[in-house]
């Protein structure tokens, strides 16, 4: 199994997470919020992301039965 390079599984908690450029993540902003989402759907979960320069807002939700 592949080493992951981000805490994602730390970062599923449901909390919202501040995440910094250069320390929590090496790509650019939008590049790394993408990569957020397509992460959730893997698992099931929406990645709300908002972006203010170099940071970004990070929340995985649960999708409800629903939403499916």
């Amino acid at each position: 199994m592949p080493k992951q390079i981000y805490k994602w599984a730390a970062w599923m908690d449901g909390e919202l997470h501040t995440l910094q450029r250069g320390t929590d993540f090496k790509k650019e902003p939008d590049a790394f919020a993408k990569s957020a989402r397509t992460y959730a759907r893997r698992f099931g979960q929406k990645a709300v992301t908002r972006i203010i320069g170099d940071t970004v807002f990070l929340q995985f939700l649960k999708i409800e039965e629903d939403e499916k």
